[in-house]
């Protein structure tokens, strides 16, 4: 479970034996246990009807992809499944996924290991799952060679797991030229349990900590609140932190600004309805005139100009100060009011801003890490008079007007176990897609005629699903 190859543990178990004398078995022995330790501890006729309905989902679409891994003596070792949805998903998404093995799902107690990646929504979308008869390198390189093979081949550009030793070692194996990020959540929660024993904890050691992890813009200011946080509070012989300080590449904020994540969230509204409304339901503008906006809404799903218009409304409270200017370079110093837990403080951001080619750079990383332009940068532009923005700053992975395949590939194959309802309401969001995907000029219904069509649609819409839309339909 360690990711230590049986050789080194044995040979660690002769050490403490005093000698291959005294030790009541042999390497092999080992082996032996481990071989049969490892399947998947599924009850009674649990393999063959998993076989089965992996068969039965291969026949109804071919684009399904199933694998399992069986041992020498034709025992379930591991799984791993995707539907044709999530292989044509990944094609668009295959910029970041997370891979997290900390649920246990089911009574057997066997690891869940579910690729997930963000649409353009910001949602979370499953791009694969398996399920694993332990958590050793060899398993996960198995599992990771199995997503090459039903991915063709294509790595993740950007892997985000936990401080798993053998999850590590394996990414280095099947995904050697992916990104590999620890995942800061899973790194904090464990912050009570290391250090919660020291006097100091509460009383100023924790919130040294948060400040380190967050307040920090560059690697230099890290590794000296890194260096203050140790001296203050005596950590130098706490091995956890030592751990986090060697692989602190992996996952500081201020380490990762090359780093693009595109942020991720849930909701109740399912992708496609969010299809709906983004087509068809524009959210609304709150600033007068501001051609940036309208782009913004024009081009952004819903979900991601909210984000946008978050930013643009907030630079009415910016100043941006001219620092110093090299060139065409000018540096700016930004004075902003941010917001942790349930305290305010001010901290002050450096934003770069090249007039030649309205090239710009922010030290706070929110465009590089979310692909949203932060408020400082568009105060930066303001104040230089910009009002229209170069292309590079918007992102085709939000963009909504992108026909992307996927969406059109239904999720479930089961059709006859679904509620007549739902099959109805399926069948009709797809006949407006489509319509949707064929308007000869590029435009989305809803977008033609004055906003005459969008009436039309959101009628459609209402007379034949019933509560669940109406013209009244609103963001």
């Amino acid at each position: 479970m360690a990711g230590i190859r049986m050789n080194k543990s044995f040979g660690s178990l002769v050490v403490g034996a005093g000698g291959f004398e005294n030790l009541p078995f042999l390497e092999k022995d080992c082996c032996n246990y481990i071989d049969k330790a490892r399947h998947l501890r599924l009850g009674k006729g649990g393999a063959g009807a998993l076989q089965e309905y992996f068969c039965r989902m291969q026949y109804k679409n071919p684009g399904f992809f199933a694998l399992m891994d069986l041992d020498d003596e034709g025992r379930l070792k591991n799984v791993f499944w995707a539907n044709p949805r999530s292989r044509v998903a990944y094609q668009y998404f295959s910029d970041v996924v997370t891979f997290d093995t900390t649920y246990l799902t089911n009574r057997y107690g066997m690891p869940f290991a579910p690729f997930v990646g963000v649409n353009h929504h910001g949602q979370s979308i499953l791009l694969g799952a398996g399920l694993i008869s332990s958590e050793d390198t060899e398993t996960f390189v198995w599992l990771f060679q199995t997503w090459l093979k039903c991915m063709d081949g294509i790595a993740p550009k950007a892997i985000i797991t936990d401080q798993d030793r053998a999850m590590k070692n394996a990414i280095a194996i099947g995904f050697p030229e992916s990104r590999h990020r620890l995942c800061l959540w899973h790194i904090l929660k464990k912050v009570p349990e290391k250090l919660s024993f020291y006097a100091s904890y509460k009383s100023g050691m924790k919130n040294a900590l948060m400040k380190c992890v967050y307040d920090t813009h560059t690697i230099d200011e890290f590794e000296k609140s890194w260096d203050e946080l140790i001296d203050t509070y005596h950590l130098h012989d706490n091995v956890w932190l030592k751990s986090l300080y060697t692989e602190r590449e992996y996952w500081v904020p201020a380490f990762l600004k090359d780093c693009f994540w595109v942020g991720m969230s849930t909701t109740q509204r399912s992708e496609s309805m969010n299809a709906f409304f983004d087509g068809y339901v524009h959210a609304k503008t709150k600033l007068k005139e501001s051609p940036i906006e309208k782009r913004f809404q024009e081009l952004y799903t819903n979900a991601k100009f909210r984000k946008v218009q978050m930013q643009l409304t907030g630079i009415i409270d910016l100043d941006p100060a001219l620092l110093k200017r090299d060139g065409a370079v000018k540096t700016y110093l930004v004075e902003d009011e941010v917001r942790v837990e349930e305290f305010s403080k001010l901290v002050t951001f450096s934003v770069d801003f090249n007039e030649e080619d309205a090239d710009v750079k922010c030290s706070c990383g929110l465009f590089q890490m979310r692909g949203i332009l932060c408020r400082h940068i568009l105060a930066v532009f303001k104040c230089n008079g910009r009002k229209s923005l170069p292309e590079k700053y918007i992102l085709d992975r939000w963009r909504k007007d992108i026909r992307r395949r996927y969406t059109l590939i239904d999720s479930s194959y089961d059709a006859g176990d679904q509620r007549p309802d739902a099959c109805r309401y399926s069948s009709l969001l797809k006949l407006v897609q489509d319509k949707s995907a064929v308007v000869s000029d590029g435009t989305q219904i809803g977008e033609t005629v004055g906003g005459t069509q969008e009436s039309e649609t959101l009628g459609f819409f209402g007379r034949n699903i019933g509560e669940g839309f109406s013209r009244a339909a609103t963001i």
